[in-house]
């Protein structure tokens, strides 16, 4: 099961959106901990492992430098890795199951764009270098065109936020909401029949080819195979020696 998933550079809200993660992942865990292997232990706010759960507990790691502050509730489900040693680091992330990208939106001029625009994200090279599958989008692969390959990535459908994408990457299904009934009708699910008790979010309207994209991902599952990294390798070694090829050329 999808256990570790590591978010990688300094720990700077205006290049990351840890508190829009630290929302999602608190929410998630409000609603159902058990999927994530957590429970709350008397009239306390934290979530704790669960020794009961028959799953393993997820973790969301961070690796980087700075001053990093995790809310009180989320304290055994977040691990922060700062200042580690050269070799300490490449061995947490090279140990790593899914790297997110977490990409805050630039909220200045002069960097208008951010990540996909202005400057170049070290943290796509990083888990691309130490062999951990990286959760993109298709915006984020138009950007970063080495990691188009599912050989090396995950393709999560911007309808879905990091944290929901991690849950039905764990589950190995999507529970998808039911939609709204037409006026005089009655709720139906994705086969047709009644929904069970308990539907979530009933009446929510899902973009056309999001439960594609969504079942392509979780088929996909988040492992990748140590051939398919050499294989994508090879390609990127290629590629890049006819660039240096072209520019020692004059193109």
């Amino acid at each position: 099961m999808l256990t570790n998933a590591v978010i990688q550079g300094n720990f700077d809200p205006n290049r990351r959106d840890y508190a829009g993660v630290f929302a999602d992942l608190l929410a998630e865990l409000e609603r159902d901990p058990r999927p994530w292997g957590y429970h709350r232990v008397g009239s306390g706010t934290e979530f704790h492992p669960n020794p009961t759960a028959e799953i393993t507990p997820f973790v969301l790691h961070l690796a980087g430098n700075g001053q990093m502050t995790v809310p009180k509730e989320l304290a055994n489900v977040v691990r922060v890795h700062s200042g580690l040693a050269y070799d300490d680091f490449f061995r947490t992330m090279h140990s790593m199951d899914v790297a997110l990208l977490a990409f805050a939106p630039a909220s200045s001029e002069e960097t208008k764009g951010g990540y996909y625009e202005v400057q170049a994200s070290s943290s796509v090279a990083m888990a691309m270098m130490c062999e951990v599958p990286l959760m993109t989008t298709t915006h984020v692969q138009k950007v970063y065109t080495y990691t188009r390959s599912e050989l090396v990535s995950i393709n999560r459908p911007a309808y879905f936020r990091e944290i929901e994408a991690i849950k039905l990457l764990r589950a190995g299904r999507w529970d998808r909401p039911v939609q709204a009934p037409a006026e005089g009708g009655s709720a139906i699910d994705d086969d047709g029949d009644a929904p069970a008790t308990g539907a979530d979010s009933p009446g929510d309207v899902i973009p056309p080819g999001v439960a594609e994209q969504a079942q392509r991902m979780i088929d996909g599952g988040w492992r990748r195979s140590e051939e398919g990294w050499r294989q994508w390798r090879a390609v990127v070694d290629r590629e890049n020696r006819e660039v240096a090829r072209r520019l020692l050329m004059g193109w």
